[in-house]
């Protein structure tokens, strides 16, 4: 608890992940990184920390902290800042300087600030989760900017993104960025008067059961059982027949050459663009309420 509020700006609330850079992971080695930014990853974490030690204000400076910096248009949130809200955080190297025990480069900033990782969108929601159950009421100016951020992630949660890892290469689809953004929509369910948006969480727990399963992009059977099992469409957009042409159950062919898969219809391919999620039937339009 000390080093938490030892990491903790006075002024603006924010609590960086370290107070130092390029300290190596191993010595001699190139992964020396700049930690001294707020990852929003940490968030939730942090504010649990902070609350069971009975920090109450430090941990709603913190949450401030984390909703001033995600106060503008959701997709453009990125998974960390400077204490100051700080959003350019160009990487750069200093190579006049030998490093720790020799470990070069000694770097300042931080690439992965510019990356798309959807877990972020699960620990912002978390946040506010974490404060309504501490203070018992959420701000009508705080739920309306968790609606906008649960309306985009409704519509992106089904994309690739750099994963928790930050990695340097393409985007994937990771197990842990679904499992956030599901959690996105949960907490908000607990927060809501009236919710609206069970099948959106539906959705993305069947996508990622079915997902995690192989490190493989889903098979055209394995994607057939996956939308059989959600409201949603297949994610590598195949869709179903009405049932009603068919009779009793058979088994259909997903499409020429592939597995068949045992359905009451069958699956029939619609399009190779994974569809959006339509957002006029589950929008959060709701007032908030004490959980």
């Amino acid at each position: 608890m000390v080093v938490l509020k030892a990491l903790a700006d006075q002024v603006t609330g924010a609590i960086v992940a370290a107070p130092t850079t390029s300290l190596p992971e191993d010595l001699g080695g190139e992964r020396n990184w700049d930690y001294r930014y707020t990852w929003l990853r940490d968030s939730v974490l942090t504010l649990n920390a902070l609350l069971a030690g009975g920090y109450t204000d430090e941990a709603l400076a913190f949450s401030d902290a984390v909703f001033r910096a995600t106060a503008r248009q959701p997709e453009q949130a990125q998974i960390m800042y400077g204490i100051a809200g700080e959003r350019r955080l160009e990487e750069y190297e200093l190579d006049w300087l030998p490093g720790y025990e020799g470990s070069r480069p000694v770097r300042v900033g931080n690439a992965p600030a510019g990356q798309f990782q959807l877990d972020v969108y699960g620990e912002v929601v978390g946040v506010g989760w974490a404060v309504t159950t501490a203070v018992g009421q959420l701000s009508e100016r705080l739920w309306r900017q968790l609606r906008d951020l649960l309306d985009y992630l409704e519509s992106a949660w089904q994309e690739p993104d750099d994963g928790m890892w930050e990695a340097r290469g393409p985007r994937r689809h990771y197990t842990q960025s679904k499992v956030m953004a599901w959690l996105a929509f949960d907490r908000a369910i607990a927060l809501s008067k009236r919710p609206r948006q069970p099948s959106t969480r539906s959705a993305v727990s069947s996508a990622t059961t079915a997902s995690s399963r192989a490190t493989r992009p889903m098979s055209p059977t394995t994607a057939c059982r996956a939308a059989r099992a959600s409201s949603l469409p297949a994610r590598s957009g195949w869709s179903k027949r009405s049932r009603s042409t068919a009779a009793r159950p058979r088994r259909g062919s997903c499409s020429s050459g592939s597995s068949p898969c045992a359905t009451t219809s069958a699956c029939t391919p619609r399009s190779t663009t994974s569809p959006a999620v339509g957002r006029s039937a589950t929008s959060f339009r709701h007032s908030p309420i004490s959980p």
